[in-house]
């Protein structure tokens, strides 16, 4: 590990894992490793403590993942997205983390390059990479909405949600998502905005 509030110290651990993650603004560093007839091991240490501070077991194998929020760690695996909550985390034993929702079969074969959740944790979108006719590579995306359990799947390259006035109401934030997109047809890129949440008041 670096620590570049300090000079770009160089600090080793060893630790028989397969991938780390630092936390979004705290001295925290989370751990990863396979582990045959259990499944995903994430382990959370507090680096200023020197402690570990919860473990959660995830029976299925990880490709990707990131901090959606600073108290939640999201894990997308070979058939399902996660969520792990540290703050409602135990310190004792194994936590299991929250099944978010199933992967659609469009994303079997795409290599994960992005997840994120709206900040009312509304909505959350997944993008894979894949090689397509002629192995050209093209993109999918998820776009799942978690009230109505519903999802559904578009040709997405990169994405984003934010929320801000789109209507005369500027009081009123609206919930956008914002993506790149480009048909396999198609040679140009193009960007749209897509409003996903409730509609401005009147």
């Amino acid at each position: 590990m670096i620590d570049t509030s300090q000079g770009f110290k160089l600090e080793r651990k060893p630790m028989p894992v397969e991938a780390q993650i630092m936390h979004r603004t705290r001295n925290m560093i989370v751990v990863r490793a396979d582990k045959p007839g259990m499944g995903t091991v994430i382990q959370c240490y507090d680096l200023d403590k020197g402690a570990k501070t919860c473990q959660f077991v995830c029976k299925e194998k990880i490709s990707f993942w990131t901090w959606v929020t600073d108290n939640k760690l999201a894990l997308v695996g070979q058939n399902s997205v996660y969520h792990c909550d540290l703050e409602s985390a135990s310190d004792q034993g194994t936590n299991e983390p929250k099944k978010v929702f199933d992967r659609n079969a469009d994303m079997a074969n795409c290599q994960i390059m992005s997840y994120d959740m709206c900040s009312d944790g509304k909505w959350c979108y997944l993008i894979g990479l894949y090689a397509g006719e002629g192995n050209q590579i093209q993109a999918k995306c998820q776009l799942y909405s978690l009230e109505r359990n519903q999802g559904q799947i578009m040709q997405v390259y990169a994405g984003c949600f934010t929320q801000m006035p789109v209507t005369d109401v500027t009081t009123y934030n609206n919930s956008l998502f914002c993506f790149a997109k480009k048909e396999a047809t198609d040679a140009n890129y193009k960007l749209f905005v897509m409003d996903v949440g409730a509609p401005a008041p009147g």
